[in-house]
């Protein structure tokens, strides 16, 4: 027959007919009990296959996506057509359709089978869940910015922006759900409602930013559509988990998909991603294949507790990636971001956020800009009422005598404090343990025995609750300067001895002309608590010693102490020569 094309898809979900210019098409794949276009096509005279064609779209515009309608008590075909369908006339077409006998009394609980093409087309709107920041809404009407709070509502041609460290949960009217990372901008371009089916049509343009699409499953291929715009791509998809960003400038498009499957289109072109798989795009360049996304990483180690902030954590590698994503949330579902950072190497230094129980998870980027597969980790940060901060003595601070003050400071809403003494820096058997100091300052007494200490102080609130422990901090009693005792003077030499300290101490000796010790005669380290000297001139002089511990640190130098050297007694020598006299 001439002038007359038949086409059809391989799938068999779309048609068309051309008969001397005029063209018609339809989609027939709700058209279940027909046989398909192309074997009608190959058993029928082509002419007689037209006009079969023709008859079946014409009685049946059916679309490949329905709606099923449970009919309730007091329905009627006349009244659900009315109230949910284009014209009155499908009434004769769902009757026919559904195979109703008697289209005035149904019976409850019945359910018909809708085509979407024949249902009335309603405006729609979104609504903010949750929010965490910044987030405002420009109105398409009036122009003006609002701040945006759970519950709102978003319409058609308003725009939505987030602020750093913002993000919001928006849900729209078939449940599916994106989540709005921080520092991006996006436009509400198409909400469109089937009636009260549940089917919404969602067109949004991206801006700038990342979002996170959770999209119901539509059945059907040329049902509602997901769309998700930026100026270098273009996704539709019907039922998938996947991620989405644009570059500031709108130059690049990333798209990483987690589930399902996106189509994705660009210049002309188009590419399907797979599960598993990303692609960024160029403005102005068609898509590129596919790349498979970094695995996720390997969180082997068991849920930790961090009770200091800011948290810092190690994370670990991922294979191929040259950055990481780090993401914190309240619970797996990362309803809205508490968190979210770009880093160089696997590792937190800035997590502060209240006690509580989080979930993070990390995956890493590729030299492309395209990011992971998750991995999670769930974690509690146990940090509060928080230390004070510790004000004397200082840190390796040294002491002699037996009473020290230690202070610190006051944390907002501090009640008392918990403060430890131990002499070993795990506090496995404290010297002191005491709770409920009410003062920033403890005098410590008795400390006699010369060596390290450690101590640290705990808060508790006017609630009750005591927090953890802050950083332990050194100090050190120095043993005390040794007491001089009666040197021993004798003709040759001079003995001075002191008391003795702990084993493996030794002692700085210094002898000297003046009580400054700036003309010092003797200075020696002596592994023994005396000294022998040959016996100097005769006159004043001046001492004092100190005790080096075993670690090498000198205590004090005890009081500076005077001994007079009497003249050498001569009647030795003298005797001889007045002997000699006597002789002559």
């Amino acid at each position: 027959m001439a002038g007359v094309q038949v086409e059809v898809d391989p799938e068999g979900a779309f048609a068309s007919c051309r008969v001397s210019g005029f063209s018609f098409a339809s989609q027939a794949a709700s058209l279940r009990s027909i046989p398909s276009p192309v074997l009608l096509g190959r058993l029928l005279r082509p002419s007689a296959a037209i006009c079969l064609l023709l008859a079946i779209f014409t009685v049946f515009p059916a679309v490949a996506s329905e709606w099923v309608y449970t009919v309730r008590p007091g329905d009627n075909l006349w009244d659900i057509t009315e109230k949910h369908l284009t014209h009155i006339r499908f009434a004769k077409h769902l009757q026919s359709l559904n195979k109703i006998e008697d289209p005035w009394h149904i019976l409850p609980g019945t359910r018909l089978r809708i085509p979407l093409d024949w249902v009335r087309l309603e405006p729609a709107s979104a609504r903010v869940v949750e929010m965490q920041g910044k987030v405002s809404v420009r109105r398409a009407r009036g122009k003006q910015s609002v701040s945006v709070v759970p519950g709102i509502e978003l319409l058609i041609g308003d725009v939505l922006t987030t602020g750093p460290d913002a993000s919001t949960l928006i849900e729209f009217g078939d449940g599916s759900r994106m989540l709005v990372e921080p520092d991006s901008e996006l436009v509400f371009d198409t909400l469109r409602a089937y009636g009260s089916s549940g089917f919404v049509d969602t067109r949004i343009r991206l801006n700038k930013g990342r979002t996170e699409h959770r999209v119901s499953p539509r059945f059907g291929r040329d049902g509602p559509r997901y769309e998700i715009i930026t100026p270098a791509a273009t996704s539709a998809v019907r039922g998938t988990t996947y991620r989405m960003g644009s570059s500031d400038s709108g130059e690049t498009s990333a798209t990483e998909v987690l589930g399902g499957s996106v189509k994705l289109e660009a210049a002309g072109d188009s590419r399907l991603i797979p599960e598993g798989f990303g692609l960024l795009a160029r403005r102005n360049e068609p898509p590129a294949p596919p790349r498979r996304l970094l695995e996720p990483p390997n969180f082997e180690h068991a849920a930790p507790v961090f009770d200091r902030v800011p948290v810092q954590m190690e994370l670990p590698a991922v294979a191929g990636a040259s950055s990481y994503r780090v993401q914190v949330a309240d619970t797996e579902q990362f309803r809205i971001l508490r968190y979210d950072r770009m880093v160089k190497s696997p590792r937190v230094r800035d997590l502060n956020l209240p006690d509580g129980r989080y979930v993070l998870r990390q995956r890493g980027v590729d030299e492309k800009g395209l990011e992971g597969l998750d991995g999670y980790l769930r974690f509690t940060i146990d940090a509060r009422p928080e230390p004070p901060i510790l004000v004397g003595p200082a840190a390796d601070a040294q002491f002699t005598g037996d009473q020290i003050e230690l202070a610190w400071a006051q944390p907002e809403g501090a009640a008392a404090y918990h403060l430890q003494v131990s002499r070993d820096p795990a506090f496995t058997s404290p010297l002191l343990d005491q709770t409920d100091i009410t003062e920033e300052r403890f005098p410590l007494k008795e400390l006699s025995l010369p060596g390290d200490y450690f101590w640290r102080v705990a808060t508790r609130n006017e609630q009750g609750e005591t927090g953890p422990f802050g950083d332990s901090q050194r100090f050190k009693r120095l043993a005390d300067a040794p007491e001089l005792e009666a040197s021993g003077i004798e003709d040759e030499a001079i003995v001075f001895r002191w008391s003795s300290g702990l084993s493996g101490d030794s002692y700085d000796f210094q002898f000297a002309r003046d009580p400054d010790f700036s003309d010092i005669l003797v200075a020696k380290r002596l592994q023994q608590p005396s000294y022998r000297m040959d016996r100097p001139q005769s006159g004043s002089y001046f001492l004092r010693v100190r005790t080096v511990d075993a670690a090498g640190d000198p205590g004090p130098f005890g009081t500076t102490q005077r001994v007079q050297i009497p003249p050498a007694s001569y009647w030795p020598l003298v005797i001889p020569v007045i002997m000699v006299l006597i002789a002559l």
